[in-house]
């Protein structure tokens, strides 16, 4: 899991640079705005789930 952040903040990082150059986003494909979705909608959800429930949700809609 932790290998799959560090991914993640790689990507992230690299984008933050391209936004920064005023590059254009490069589109997604469907089934990684459907994964953002389903993550923004376990963080929106944050204060009726317990830490580990939350955890759970993250930790399930993280692409291996």
């Amino acid at each position: 899991m932790i290998k799959q952040i560090q991914k993640e903040q790689n990507v992230v990082e690299m984008e933050i640079e391209r936004s920064i150059r005023g590059e254009p986003a490069p589109k997604k494909r469907k089934e990684d705005e459907d994964r953002e979705a389903r993550i923004q909608n376990v963080i929106g959800d944050r204060d009726n789930r317990s830490v580990i429930d939350f955890l759970r949700g993250i930790a399930h809609n993280l692409s291996l």
